[in-house]
């Protein structure tokens, strides 16, 4: 297998700082993430029978922007079953995708992963039924708007 070839940025400070165009895009990604953490978010109002899970340890359902990225977080639960295609919340116009997102999310310890709808229109959707109420549905979702 062949090196992976890099080059250094020619800061002596940094020597050991290497460029590896392999991972670019992997620690560009990296760094978007990093940086949500400092953002203002934005909690979303939840349609029935969904609410946001509670407690200090867990964010609410949330939204935050960054030039040509959105961001979706927080953990919610539902409180009943749901029909297919059950609207969680809605998206502000500020935060809505250009194309339909399809983006499976986790459901809890023992659950099996759940698929997530995005629409153009903002509604962030589950498309299964859910035959009794789900402890807990996570979201760390990055959304492109351009």
């Amino acid at each position: 297998m062949a090196d992976i070839p890099t080059v250094t940025d020619g800061n002596p400070l940094d020597a050991d700082l290497h460029w590896n165009p392999m991972a670019a895009k992997v620690n560009s990604h990296e760094t978007r993430l990093l940086a949500i953490e400092s953002r203002t978010w934005t909690d979303l109002t939840l349609n029935s029978p969904f609410a946001n899970f509670g407690g200090t340890t867990f964010a609410n359902l949330g939204w935050s922007r960054a030039g040509a990225w959105a961001y979706l977080r927080g953990v919610i639960k539902s409180t009943a079953a749901t029909g297919s295609n059950a609207i969680i919340a809605t998206l502000p116009a500020a935060a809505r995708p250009s194309y339909a997102m399809a983006v499976v999310v986790p459901a809890g310890i023992g659950n099996s992963p759940l698929r997530v709808d995005i629409r153009t229109t903002g509604d962030v959707v589950l498309v299964p039924s859910q035959a009794s109420a789900v402890a807990n549905i996570e979201f760390e979702v990055t959304i492109p708007l351009g």
